[in-house]
């Protein structure tokens, strides 16, 4: 299923019940990590067993073909969910990925990340057409939605910004939604214990 822009949010913080998969693609690489990182945490908490976390890539695919399915399919020893994160660069493999879905235990869930991908990549039309997974795609921060970021960041540290430093830090920010909260990280470190800041 295609996750709208409404819906991405609300997806990251409980993802659907109903899916056993998500392909996190995008130019946003930052962006891309941050997400697979949400949903690992929302699935398996913020110190997960490290039976509970596998990653996996294209060249264990390569070597070993079947390898995804029987991650999906395999049962935690020590109980409770699973999540399985595959990093790929291409469609490559997406009839490998998608047949492996189908068997997949319902207490495993596949977390793939990619880069861009045009609309006719097959691995984006899988995640976008099935509707037991979802395709949430992360593009560069820019316009208002940098600055909702840069405001809503800077407003959970406490710290209310004038609007010329909300347009400073959005003409300065946004090419990595990572680096963007790093930066914004750092000044809210600077600004501890004050409220307010200026673009001075």
């Amino acid at each position: 299923m295609k996750l709208t822009y409404k819906s991405m949010h609300g997806f990251l913080s409980q993802p659907a019940a109903n899916t056993v998969g998500v392909l996190i693609y995008g130019p946003d690489h930052g962006m891309v990590r941050t997400r697979a990182k949400a949903i690992r945490t929302t699935l398996l908490g913020d110190a997960p067993d490290g039976f509970a976390y596998v990653q996996l890539d294209e060249e264990v695919l390569k070597d070993n073909p079947t390898r995804l399915n029987e991650e999906l399919c395999a049962i935690s020893l020590m109980g409770g969910r699973r999540v399985i994160h595959l990093e790929v660069s291409s469609d490559k493999y997406a009839a490998v990925i998608e047949q492996a879905l189908v068997y997949a235990n319902a207490e495993n869930y596949l977390v793939v990340t990619a880069g861009e991908m045009p609309p006719r990549n097959k691995l984006r039309q899988c995640f976008e057409q099935l509707k037991n997974v979802a395709a949430l795609p992360c593009y560069l921060e820019a316009g208002q939605n940098l600055a909702r970021v840069v405001r809503t960041q800077l407003e959970q540290s406490g710290i209310r910004a004038h609007r010329d430093v909300v347009d400073y830090l959005t003409s300065e920010l946004g090419n990595d939604h990572a680096v963007t909260l790093s930066e914004l990280e750092k000044i809210a470190l600077y600004k501890l214990g004050e409220d307010t800041l200026s673009l001075e």
